[in-house]
């Protein structure tokens, strides 16, 4: 192995380290005496002639330079870096540059700074530090203004990255693995100073092609299409409508929306075959494509990938310019080994192992599935139809177990959707590189090539109706993946996969893979057992709905479920069977134990009561003030026979009979576990003192909220770990625990906003 892998090799010890520095934090200082011992002694064990263990002990020491650089960027940093010098979230004034490209989600925009030095008052005096390290700037609006490479200066609150996990996702730990280990807030870039970057170099080269690419694409095509087309393109996704884009999560298929290696190849095959008409050699060719991937990797910002997959197609020709043989196993190695020492985080991104995963999985298959195949190579419908459909099949199952383990759910139909998209998206990019040189050369010829472009894109959509949305089965995975023992079972499954493949040619393998089916059936099947004896979750739903929101508790292992609705209005379509039903039935409740109503319109009445009836609620527990809407709607819509009970409640804390839960003035506590989840119609609203205290919080506000200083203060004094609004009209930033406020700022992480996310769901322990 070490003679014809050495890039496997070497790779090995580089995650060893990586891995080690992330669990351990070992010292500096015995990493650094470690590597340095190991690589003398190679160097000496070398000079003896002794190969294999020369070799082991400069893997040693590459470990310990992988281990070194994980725990300075990640762990540790000197006395002037960033991490070091913010304890506390402190008021600054901050001079760094814009080190990434700002990303633009929905509502704001993200700004990577790389910091130089900070400006602050201390307890003696004002004073100026040098320091270094990474800042999170968020924006409170969609904005273009900053770009990669400008330098800027702003004054904020900073806040220190602070580990802390919601839904089973620690923020804090993400950010610092993006190197980022500060965050600041303001609502517009106004008050920032910008000193724009010098107006030539490759950077500023790479933002005129991109923004010629946006405007050839919004001249030539309509809205949808050209959002679609810069997506596919360079992996620009901020345009593309809500309800396209879950069509391309729902199919599996949201893949084709991240620039990768299938975007790099298409790229280089379309300027091979514009090189055609030309006299170039293999050299001069090989150049010009190396020159194609930079720009390439540039206008696609970058993104992790993009540059994954450009750096292996670099390999590749590089290798071929110098004229030497290269192994794709060693490409992949190779590329695996750059990125992590750049950048050892890498290893943790999901992004990264599916990507090295499925390529392995596509070099080490592919080639011996096709050997059963041989005599029939050179037929059309093996190259056009069978060979596809393998690789679709080999990327698909190298990539389900950690879409499992991450996502917690596997769109079942993805391989036939992937099928059938992927040739039309692949098709699609072609015409959209076509579109861009025919727009270059004559407009005219550019608006009719648009014009056929436009109608392939939209006819992608249609086939993305057929294979996405709520229709489609999904299988859920959460309770295979979600325990402790995810990542094993995962291994398990790929080191199965492997070993199916060599039993094609070993005997040995046929049997351990059938004894290895066996063993993950027959823990499959106890696994399942112990899920249904222990029923140790519940679900937590929290939604939009016209003019407030529904909250659904639910068991994974039950029909049952309850539901609290707030501030619901009547609209032009049936609310009840157009938004409640379904959003119930995609939690498999079919029976609701109690229906909370915290407030409602008469003309949204008739909404409840039939939802009441359907799911069969034994109690519809009604905030004081609607029990007269209640009788009036119910002998108005005398067609809608609710037969349980309707209970008034409020004016003090009541109890629904089940345990945990109370009801009061514009207020529902919902105790599970350990965890508390409060639903109240107004921030004013003071909690009720003679309910227990709980060790995680969770506010839930009705309705438009417009937070000051005093709310800021209620919810600090309150210790709430997350808050979940409707909608928020106006944000004033607070620091958190402590009672620091910064009227400038927008809210903080643990503030979210449903406006804009539309839906949140939280799994609680029982």
């Amino acid at each position: 192995m070490l003679k014809s892998y050495p890039s496997l090799f070497l790779l090995g010890f580089v995650v060893a380290g990586i891995v080690a520095a992330y669990l351990v934090t070992p010292p500096l200082a015995l990493c650094v005496s470690v590597g340095v011992i190991a690589l003398a002694l190679a160097v000496w064990q070398r000079r003896k002639e002794r190969w294999a263990v020369s070799a082991l002990l400069a893997g040693l020491a590459l470990t310990a330079v992988a281990a070194v650089s994980f725990t300075l960027r990640f762990h540790v940093g000197g006395t002037d870096h960033i991490r070091q010098v913010l304890a506390v979230p402190t008021l600054c004034r901050v001079f760094g540059q814009v080190d990434d490209w700002p990303e633009m989600r929905r509502g704001r925009t993200e700004i990577t700074i790389e910091v130089d030095s900070l400006s602050f008052r201390s307890a003696a005096a004002s004073q100026t530090r040098r320091v270094y390290g990474r800042l999170l700037l968020k924006v409170t609006d969609t904005t273009t203004l900053l770009q990669r490479g400008d330098r800027i200066a702003f004054s904020a609150r900073v806040y220190p990255v602070r580990a802390g996990r919601h839904d089973d996702f620690d923020y804090g730990r993400y950010l610092n693995l993006r190197g980022i280990s500060a965050q600041a807030f303001l609502p517009t870039l106004l008050s920032v100073h910008v000193d724009r970057r010098p107006p030539v170099g490759f950077w500023p080269i790479v933002d005129d092609i991109r923004e010629t690419i946006r405007a050839s694409f919004d001249r030539n095509l309509s809205p949808v299409t050209s959002a679609l087309a810069r997506g596919f393109l360079i992996g620009e996704t901020r345009d593309i409508p809500p309800a396209v884009y879950t069509l391309f999560r729902d199919s599996g298929t949201l893949h084709l929306l991240a620039v990768s290696g299938a975007n790099v190849a298409l790229v280089i095959i379309f300027f091979l075959w514009v090189m055609r008409p030309f006299w170039l050699g293999p050299a001069t060719r090989s150049i010009v494509l190396l020159i194609v991937i930079a720009v390439f990797a540039g206008v696609s910002y970058g993104d992790p990938s993009v540059m994954r997959a450009s750096i292996m197609a670099a390999l590749v020709l590089g290798a071929r310019l110098l004229g030497r043989p290269f192994d794709l196993n060693n490409i992949i190695a190779v590329t695996a080994l750059i990125v992590l020492l750049v950048r050892p985080a890498q290893l943790f991104d999901v992004g990264f192992q599916l990507s090295f995963v499925t390529a392995w999985g596509l070099v080490f298959v592919v080639p011996r599935l096709a050997v059963l195949f041989q005599p029939v190579h050179e037929r059309r419908w093996y190259r056009w139809l069978v060979l596809p459909a393998m690789v679709a099949l080999v990327a698909q199952l190298f990539s389900t177990p950690l879409i499992a383990l991450y996502f917690e759910r596997i769109p079942v139909i993805s391989l036939a959707a992937n099928l059938a998209v992927v040739p039309l998206v692949s098709v699609g990019v072609i015409g959209i590189l076509v579109l861009l040189v025919a727009d270059l050369i004559w407009p005219l010829l550019g608006a009719w090539v648009g014009s056929l472009v436009n109608l392939w894109l939209n006819a992608v959509v249609i086939v993305l109706q057929v294979f996405g949305g709520d229709h489609m089965p999904v299988l859920g995975a959460g309770a295979l993946f979600a325990s402790s023992l995810g990542s094993l079972i995962v291994v398990f499954i790929y080191v199965l996969l492997t070993l199916t493949v060599v039993a094609i040619v070993r005997t040995w393998a046929r049997k351990v893979v059938v004894f290895g089916v066996l063993l993950a059936a027959n823990a499959y099947l106890v696994a399942g057992v112990a899920a249904s004896l222990d029923g140790d979750s519940a679900r937590l739903r929290i939604e939009r709905i016209p003019g407030g929101l529904s909250v659904t508790l639910s068991t994974p292992e039950q029909a049952d479920g309850d539901l609290v609705i707030t501030n619901l209005t009547r609209t032009a379509y049936a609310a009840d069977s157009s938004m409640l039903v379904p959003n119930l039935r995609r939690q498999n409740v079919s029976r609701l134990r109690h229906l909370v109503v915290l407030a409602a319109d008469f003309d949204a009445m008739d909404y409840i009561l039939r939802l009441a009836q359907r799911f069969s609620a034994d109690t519809i527990w009604i905030a004081r003030g609607l029990a007269g809407t209640v009788s009036d709607a119910q002998g108005f819509r005398r067609d809608i026979a609710y037969a349980g009970a309707i209970v008034p409640f409020g004016g003090r804390i009541d109890s629904t009979g089940r345990s945990g839960c109370h009801l009061g003035d514009g207020y529902v506590g919902i105790r599970v576990g350990d965890a508390q989840i409060e639903v109240v119609e107004s921030t004013s609203l003071h909690r009720p003192s003679s309910l227990p205290e709980a060790q995680n919080r969770l506010l839930v506000i009705s309705g438009r909220w417009t937070p000051n200083s005093e709310d800021w203060r209620r919810i600090a004094e309150a210790r709430y770990d997350r808050i979940i609004c409707s909608e928020i009209a106006q944000a004033s930033g607070a620091s958190w625990p402590d009672v620091e406020f910064d009227t400038d700022a927008v809210t903080p992480d643990f503030v979210q906003d449903l406006s804009r996310l539309g839906m949140i769901e939280i799994d609680l322990p029982r």
